[in-house]
């Protein structure tokens, strides 16, 4: 059996048309990993062959923390169930399949983002989004 990868992505109703062209993307080129879409109220999708996960913000005001910030705690809390995962910006889309970046961060490499974004899990944000990550 092969590895299990995931995406995580989030958006809200006002990235429809970057989700549509994220979504055609993975579908153009044979994606088969699962996405794991965190909707801030927004469930409007292409129609895919791979699996999607819907999962709603708990982030009952505020867009930002209920998309860009939650899909953190969403990769904190299934780390153990894929062998790698990849986080998304909605305004993402896909040239080529992305297996091979998979395939690194799997062996054990941290993969960045395309902005070079770190991500700083201090206290404050732990306690925010009832993480314990320092057990």
């Amino acid at each position: 059996m092969g590895a299990d990868y995931a995406f995580i992505v989030a958006a809200s109703a006002n990235y429809a048309p970057a989700i549509r062209a994220m979504f055609n993307s993975l579908e153009a080129l044979g994606n088969r990993h699962r996405v794991i879409f965190l909707s801030f109220r927004f469930r409007e999708i292409p129609d895919v062959s791979f699996p999607v996960e819907f999962v709603e913000s708990t982030e009952p005001e505020c867009q930002v923390r209920g998309t860009a910030i939650e899909r953190f705690k969403i990769a904190y809390e299934i780390v153990h169930d894929y062998d790698a995962i990849c986080l998304l910006d909605a305004d993402m889309f896909f040239l080529r399949p992305v297996d091979l970046f998979f395939d690194v961060a799997a062996s054990g490499f941290i993969v960045t983002g395309s902005n070079g974004m770190v991500i700083d899990y201090h206290r404050e944000f732990q306690d925010r989004y009832n993480l314990d990550m320092l057990s």
